[in-house]
């Protein structure tokens, strides 16, 4: 091949390139033109709306409604009334909210035009617990969560002990994790739907590091029911009768934990 054919060539490869890219270039310029205008039209209806105070948050409802205190509701509407509906960031404000120990759950709603609607599931105060012999209560709800601390036993509540516990950890806001006191949570529900209940009301549970549970009826000797203490529930059916005042008073303790029953007689 010459070189002059050669040169031909390569000047019509080039044009060929040049010719390929401007057809691409040209092909994709009609979407472009639409992306950028698109993109101009979001952004300037996103900048009309958020200077448009008719979506300015103008009420903030909580329910139930008694869920939030005065002081707290008042921070809240003096700081989020006023803003853009849109601005406000929904889990963030929860999660503001879920720092109260008593409060276990919000979810924040924005109803249009200018409402942010809050929905408030409260921590119920379900038993006391106690870390040392002379040390103070705390208010504690299912789920571990310490709600308040008291000087004073509530006889409304019913007592939890747990002694190896460091009595520094009584604060309202820590939570206990402890398997022993899930398992104290789920025996108090499983035996307040039997027919226990009513006749032999529990007075108090106390678990230890391993998780074994023992249990104080009202009037009764300690019962040691173990780990699993809901599933000894159909055992203390059958130990009733020395729940009696003259046959309890003669009793140590009763141990639960083994397909026979133990009792252990004073003296």
């Amino acid at each position: 091949m010459s070189k002059k054919s050669k040169r031909s060539r390569k000047k019509n490869n080039a044009l060929g390139y040049f010719s390929y890219f401007g057809r691409l270039i040209i092909s994709l310029f009609p979407p472009f033109l639409v992306l950028v205008a698109g993109l101009g039209i979001f952004f300037g209806l996103r900048k009309a709306l958020y200077a448009d105070t008719f979506f300015e948050v103008k009420y903030l409802t909580v329910q139930p409604p008694l869920s939030l205190p005065v002081a707290e509701r008042t921070a809240l509407e003096n700081k989020f009334i006023g803003r853009h509906i849109l601005e406000i960031n929904l889990h963030d404000l929860s999660q503001i909210l879920e720092k109260n120990p008593e409060i276990k759950n919000v979810a924040v709603e924005r109803h249009f035009p200018s409402t942010l609607a809050l929905n408030i599931e409260k921590r119920i105060p379900a038993a006391l617990i106690k870390f040392s012999a002379r040390g103070k209560y705390g208010v504690v709800a299912e789920d571990g969560m310490i709600l308040r601390v008291m000087s004073e036993l509530a006889p409304a509540f019913v007592l939890i002990e747990a002694m190896f516990i460091d009595s520094a950890d009584l604060r309202v806001g820590q939570r206990l994790h402890h398997k022993g006191f899930r398992e104290c949570m789920e025996f108090l529900r499983v035996y307040s739907e039997s027919s226990l209940a009513q006749k032999y009301p529990v007075q108090k549970l106390l678990f230890d590091a391993q998780g074994n549970v023992n249990l104080i009826l009202q009037n009764s000797p300690e019962i040691k029911l173990g780990r699993h203490p809901a599933s000894r529930i159909s055992a203390l059916h059958k130990v009733t009768h020395l729940l009696e005042d003259k046959e309890s008073a003669k009793i140590s303790y009763i141990d639960l934990q083994y397909e026979n029953v133990i009792v252990k007689k004073k003296g």
